[in-house]
């Protein structure tokens, strides 16, 4: 465990010579979302289950800056660790197993995922002049972090294993644009057929998904996609590690 915490204090130490670049990148980008996605379809879609859009799009920008910060920031470490020349031989000869390092690089994702929807939830409140309790933005945030969690580890799942930059570039484009477009976040699921949505609501993700967005609404919300989804987290885990200490000992 100490290793865990020495890893991340050099993670720390990393992005303190950075903060204002990461600073502003995560005051603009939930920023840039709401004007690049939410209001251009405010002019298509004006109103979603009695709400406004801009005011149903809030939790898509919510989830979509965290989950795209979280993803990439654990995706860059991850990967940068095995296509650096010599960087991960460094680490393996320390003191620190595969597990303590994919654990640090986890936690790092999180934290950086967590900073940004805090900013998000923020900006995006003062701007739609969104008004709720304390205990509502908990709810909402606590909601969110199974989707942030997710986006740690599938990051560091692909991080390691998809060393080729331009599969990663093509990967990552892909992997972002399903997010934002293909889960409800931005474009109602009345706009999809019906055999798509029967399909992808089965999804532990698309269920997390729909418990924020109903949070919104004051709907009652289920906790079962969350479940689901760290348990199937949990495994991409330790899959991950496993198939990382096999391919080491090669």
């Amino acid at each position: 465990m100490r290793s865990v915490f020495v890893i991340l204090k050099k993670e720390i130490f990393s992005f303190r010579k950075n903060f204002i670049g990461k600073l502003s990148l995560w005051f603009f980008f939930p920023l840039i979302l709401f004007a690049v996605l939410g209001l251009p379809l405010y002019k298509l879609v004006h109103e979603v289950n009695g709400l406004n859009y801009l005011h149903w799009a809030a939790p898509g920008i919510w989830m979509a800056s965290a989950f795209i910060t979280t993803y990439i920031t654990s995706f860059q470490r991850n990967n940068y660790l095995v296509t650096t020349t010599h960087v991960l031989e460094v680490f393996l000869k320390a003191p620190v197993s595969i597990w303590s390092l994919q654990t640090a690089m986890a936690i790092w994702a999180v934290i950086s995922g967590m900073l940004q929807l805090l900013l998000a939830l923020l900006l995006i409140g003062l701007i739609n002049h969104e008004i709720y309790t304390l205990v509502k933005w908990i709810e909402i945030y606590v909601s969110i972090l199974p989707i942030i969690i997710f986006a740690a580890v599938l990051g560091n799942f692909f991080g390691f294993w998809v060393r080729n930059s331009i599969n990663a570039t093509y990967l990552n484009t892909v992997i972002i644009l399903l997010f934002v477009f293909s889960t409800g976040i931005f474009i109602p699921f009345t706009y999809f057929p019906e055999s798509f949505i029967s399909a992808i609501q089965i999804l532990p993700i698309i269920q997390c998904i729909n418990a924020v967005q109903d949070l919104v609404i004051y709907s009652n919300i289920s906790l079962s996609g969350a479940f689901i989804l760290m348990v199937f987290t949990a495994f991409l885990f330790l899959i991950n590690g496993i198939l990382f200490q096999k391919l080491i000992r090669r």
